[in-house]
């Protein structure tokens, strides 16, 4: 009688694992939440960019001759950036869900500001960009490549 050794229950377990990793969404969704910060960031704050890529807008004359006084001490780039104090900015954070995480405000005021700002330029500003998406989509990927090795 010959008798046949298997590593099938090792295996089953090892794919039990990866099942259970690439199930535990919350590292994932936190990952790739605190991943795309940075880009919304420089974006919105420093680039002055909307979610399509393209300028938010343009200040007026009157603000860039208040925006260059003293008390600001800013540059005459008439470009539309949002970060004149950085608390709206520095606020930019991982909000925890119930269903995961998304990316927004902490500070009500600060939302409010946001959903202003979208209706004076008449831009989604704060929604992903097509980079931001694939960035998403590549960090989620590589999630579930490194609990599948």
């Amino acid at each position: 009688m010959t008798v046949y050794s298997s590593n099938i229950s090792v295996v089953l377990n090892s794919v039990a694992e990866m099942v259970a990793t690439i199930r535990d969404t919350d590292a994932m969704l936190r990952t790739v939440a605190t991943t795309t910060i940075p880009l919304i960031r420089v974006r919105v704050h420093v680039d002055g960019n909307d979610s399509d890529n393209q300028p938010i807008g343009n200040y007026s004359d009157p603000y860039l001759k208040v925006r260059q006084g003293v008390k600001y001490n800013r540059t005459a780039d008439p470009k539309v950036i949002l970060s004149l104090t950085r608390q709206m900015e520095n606020d930019l954070s991982v909000i925890d869900l119930d269903s995961g995480y998304g990316i927004g405000y902490k500070n009500e005021f600060n939302y409010q500001k946001s959903q202003w700002l979208e209706e004076k330029y008449k831009k989604n500003i704060f929604q992903l960009s097509k980079n931001e998406i694939d960035l998403l989509d590549e960090v989620a990927l590589n999630h579930v490549k490194n609990a599948i090795n």
